[in-house]
């Protein structure tokens, strides 16, 4: 199953602390997704990729490769 979470910007800044703590360990690669930079993270079980969006925050994430998650966003 892959999740998909989106929050508006005053809730942002909470949504990417609480993904930054699901990451903890891992090592972020800087990409692009609809213009901005984002933060994608794998490991042999789960991916996740965050971005900001000028209207909040994007978080996907799953027991996928990242390049699945990159297609979707």
């Amino acid at each position: 199953m892959i999740t998909s979470e989106y929050v508006k910007p005053k809730l942002a800044d909470e949504k990417r602390i609480e993904s930054q703590e699901a990451v903890v360990g891992l090592t972020p690669r800087t990409i692009r997704v609809q213009g901005s930079d984002a933060e994608l993270y794998e490991s042999e079980e789960n991916s996740h990729l965050v971005w900001p969006v000028e209207d909040g925050l994007y978080w996907l994430y799953g027991p996928v490769e990242g390049e699945i998650l990159l297609r979707i966003a």
